[in-house]
């Protein structure tokens, strides 16, 4: 059907072993070369030019209209261009900036060009224009913007011209399509939601890997679909087939979204082996942006046999505030499922998080190191493709790693997918109205996902922002509570409130006094919040005993950071190291797990440790912290703000004893002592200590350690925030600047 497909495929090792049941003999009930995964055996060999349709020759039609598109290579290889023109009637008038006019988005780009180019271009008459950056503070100081550029933001185009200058009678907007590159000797794509290993496909041309196909084997495999065009209604298709030495051996329809959305697929294949078989990958149908997402091969049966090693769910609640729980000093009881999850479990009543906002914090989480030292601390930083992260110790060691997160900063863009072989980021297009119900989408894509078994081990990283402001709550909810927590209205007005208020405030200022009692009703919304998403999580527990995944399962459970309601004239997270923003919920439940509260202290750099030692496989030599499983003595911990408002700080704990400093290696030198607090005493942090004399000592006992952990170990790579991640985080409450 495709006789000439866009590369040609590196012939693979031939495979050594079927299935071998060999637990006499004390060796693993399926060996790990029994999987094979075809993204190590595709490559784009040859460059894209000789096999795609000229400049300017049409390649297929956009979905639901009659647009035609065309293809051309990208001068760097392994990515393509898609052109498509724009009549001066189809501009309309912006609501949003005057001078400012506006279309639906032809085309939607994936992925970062590799010479580190715009993924976008919009040529008029002859000129190329340039980006418009439209974050919310451009949009609210329009006289800052240039007076000619343009910018495509999620489903929307915009165009930017002087004055004098009449709309042009054709421009042609390009993007660019990511065909994604070989990672660590396996073929990967992100295509803006997914990144994973995987064989990309573009409509109309067909792919091949030759490979050893032992007998009695399956394909597991997923494919995505993202239509290159605005939403239209038009439910266009496309087709995906796997043929097997020419014949179709599976066929599937798949309506292309302009979100990207993914089927999983198990193919069983032919019972008799077959030595140098051509499986080939094809896709029809109109311009979309296609994949067969992480196509591995395995024994058939392989998912009945019981394992050795234990899965595990680690599953953040992004914002959620440790005092939500009994064992955490809840005064009202709003997460009474979480609660007992973790009095069934292990659970740590002093854990806290290495940065107070998203990004450090779970870039250490994954990573094993502390914000400093892994060097992912701001929007301008992303990992290095050598980092030692969990997902990839635990890829390497025969598990299956997937990732199911709400985006934004929890993202592909800063190196977060590293060693995670289904890595699905959803984007929000509408910040706070479709995270209302985000949590049911997260939930369905882990089921997913843990359906998705091809005999391996799991490792599934859960994230969600339900709990994140703008604090959505039930009509369940609310009614429960009425009397108890009295939840106020809409978040949009309380939002408002704040925004429209005279008495000035942001993240690097202090609240002033007259909106404090605004801040106590923001609480109360957010607490609201917290019951519908522990009644959420109660759900999960159920599928999960009903799946019988503590049968031989660990889940972990815990946060990236709290939340401030005006406790010490802050507001939100990102802005000060209390405890308030830094405590989090930790607990761990599951087969051999103990039933027990530690009071060791604990934090997320911990959890790579513990996560290898249930895996049963050996640490990264780079990880911080240990084991939480073998925790025999108490250890200090160091927060970090990791930001640059004139107030940001960092902080210690050593038993019960807490001191904050500014931030930076001056203030350690220096021994520049703001607060201290006896936790054990005021755990609320109300009276500061800072005249008596354990603080200075207490300071210079942890000084060399605290100045060790500011000192970079890992390699960075630069983040040019595009501008649909530059809307996303804006939304989301980020300033330009990079933190919240």
């Amino acid at each position: 059907m495709f006789p000439q497909p866009l590369n040609r495929l590196l012939p693979s090792a031939p495979w050594v072993v079927l299935l071998c049941l060999l637990a006499a003999c004390g060796e693993p009930a399926v060996k790990r070369t029994q999987w094979l995964h075809l993204s190590e055996e595709f490559r784009m060999e040859q460059k894209l030019d000789t096999s795609l349709p000229g400049a300017g020759q049409p390649w297929v039609r956009a979905a639901g209209t009659d647009r035609v598109l065309s293809l051309r290579a990208h001068e760097s290889g392994f990515g393509v261009w898609v052109d498509t023109e724009i009549a001066a009637s189809d501009w309309k008038p912006s609501n949003l900036l005057p001078g400012l006019w506006q279309t639906k988005r032809p085309l939607s780009s994936t992925g970062i060009r590799p010479d580190g180019g715009d993924p976008q271009e919009l040529h008029v008459d002859g000129r190329s224009l340039t980006y418009l950056p439209f974050s919310p503070a451009a949009l609210r100081n329009p006289e800052q913007l240039a007076e000619e550029g343009f910018s495509g933001v999620f489903d929307d185009l915009y165009l930017r011209l002087p004055k004098s200058e009449s709309l042009p009678a054709k421009a042609i907007y390009s993007v660019y399509l990511t065909l994604g590159d070989n990672t660590e000797g396996r073929w990967r794509v992100a295509d803006g939601r997914f990144a994973c290993d995987a064989i990309p496909v573009l409509a109309g041309f067909a792919e091949e890997v030759t490979i050893d196909i032992p007998q009695n084997s399956v394909l597991h495999v997923g494919t995505s679909a993202a239509a290159n065009g605005p939403p239209d209604g038009s439910k266009a298709k496309s087709v995906f087939r796997v043929l097997l030495d020419g014949e179709v051996l599976f066929e599937h329809e798949q309506v292309a979204e302009f979100l990207v959305q993914a089927q999983r697929h198990r193919i069983e294949l032919p019972a008799d082996a077959r030595t140098a078989a051509r499986l080939q990958f094809e896709v029809e149908g109109p311009a979309a942006v296609t994949s067969f997402l992480n196509p591995v091969i395995a024994p058939l049966g392989a998912e009945a046999i019981k394992r050795e090693q234990p899965d595990i769910i680690l599953f953040l609640a992004d914002t959620f505030r440790a005092d939500n729980m009994e064992m955490y000093g809840a005064q009202l009881k709003v997460a009474p499922n979480l609660d007992q999850w973790a009095a069934d479990g292990l659970s740590f009543r002093r854990a806290w998080s290495p940065a107070p906002w998203t990004l450090p914090a779970q870039a250490s989480m994954l990573s094993g190191l502390w914000p400093y030292q892994h060097g992912v601390h701001n929007f301008q930083s992303s990992f290095a493709s050598d980092a030692p992260m969990i997902a990839r110790v635990l890829r390497d060691r025969g598990y299956r790693t997937v990732a199911i997160t709400d985006a934004a900063l929890v993202s592909e863009r800063f190196g977060l997918d590293q060693g995670f072989e289904w890595f699905d980021e959803l984007h929000d297009t509408n910040w706070g109205v479709a995270y209302y119900d985000s949590l049911a989408s997260t939930l369905e894509r882990a089921g997913e996902a843990l359906d998705a078994d091809d005999g391996r081990p799991l490792f599934l990283f859960i994230q969600s922002y339900r709990v994140h402001h703008p604090y959505m709550v039930s009509e369940q909810t609310r009614t429960a509570f009425k009397g108890k927590l009295e939840i106020p209205g809409d978040w949009r007005d309380l939002f408002a409130e704040l925004n429209e208020s005279p008495y000035p405030w942001n993240n690097d200022l202090l609240l002033p006094d007259q909106l404090q009692d605004l801040a106590s009703r923001l609480e109360k919304l957010y607490r609201g919040g917290v019951v519908d998403f522990d009644r959420s999580l109660g759900a999960l527990r159920e599928d999960l005993n009903a799946r019988g995944f503590f049968e031989n399962g660990v889940f972990a459970f815990t946060s990236d950071h709290g939340e401030a309601f005006g406790e010490h004239k802050d507001l939100f997270h990102g802005n000060g190291v209390w405890e308030s923003q830094v405590r989090i919920p930790l607990f761990l439940h599951g087969e051999g797990i103990p039933s027990r509260r530690e009071d060791f202290a604990a934090s997320l750099v911990d959890l790579p440790h513990t996560f290898a030692e249930l895996a049963g496989v050996p640490a990264a030599r780079e990880w911080q912290g240990q084991s939480l499983l073998q925790l025999e003595a108490d250890r200090p911990q160091f927060m970090f703000e990791c930001t640059d408002y004139t107030r940001s700080a960092q902080a210690m704990v050593d038993g019960t004893k807490k001191i904050i400093l500014p931030e930076g290696e001056a203030a350690l030198k220096e021994g520049d002592i703001r607060e201290a607090y006896n936790l054990f005493e005021d755990p609320n942090e109300l009276t500061n200590l800072t005249h008596e004399p354990w603080p200075e000592g207490m300071l210079e006992g942890l000084n060399s350690e605290a100045k060790r952990l500011r000192k970079q170990l890992l390699a960075t790579e630069g983040v040019v925030l595009q501008p649909d991640d530059i809307k996303e985080l804006g939304d989301m409450g980020y300033t330009d600047s990079g933190e919240e």
